[in-house]
């Protein structure tokens, strides 16, 4: 590991965890709480989707010069945008308030649609 990739990572970190910031305030903005977490729930998919187009941006030869885009983007921005902790939470929130058919279907759609994005964002890059 480089100081410079460390550094890019960092940089990455702070502008996805600002960005998830913002995207949850800006999406429950005017409701107190919300019974599904929504927001959370779009984050991963939509961080998904553009894991899979820079997994895909990075894999080409043309871009083998520009080694701070894995360190920034798909570590620090998306790793930082994406919330796996926060929906592991919000799941078990949902759990122990005995909303067990919200928790399956944030769980299932969390999963499957993150991942069939993650899949859609490699096809569209190629």
């Amino acid at each position: 590991m480089s100081l410079p990739a460390l550094l890019w990572v960092f940089l990455g970190g702070g502008i996805g965890a600002s960005l998830r910031f913002v995207t949850i305030n800006l999406f429950e903005k005017g409701s107190s709480t919300l019974a599904f977490p929504f927001a959370v729930l779009l984050i991963n998919i939509v961080g998904s989707f553009a894991i899979g187009i820079f997994a895909q941006i990075v894999s080409r030869e043309t871009f083998s010069n520009y080694a701070f885009i894995q360190p920034l983007f798909m570590v620090g921005i998306l790793g930082g945008f994406t919330t796996f902790s926060a929906f592991s939470l919000e799941a078990l929130a949902l759990l122990e308030a005995g909303k067990i058919l919200y928790a399956a279907i944030y769980i299932t759609c969390s999963v499957v649609f993150s991942i069939l994005a993650a899949y859609a964002g490699y096809i569209l890059a190629r």
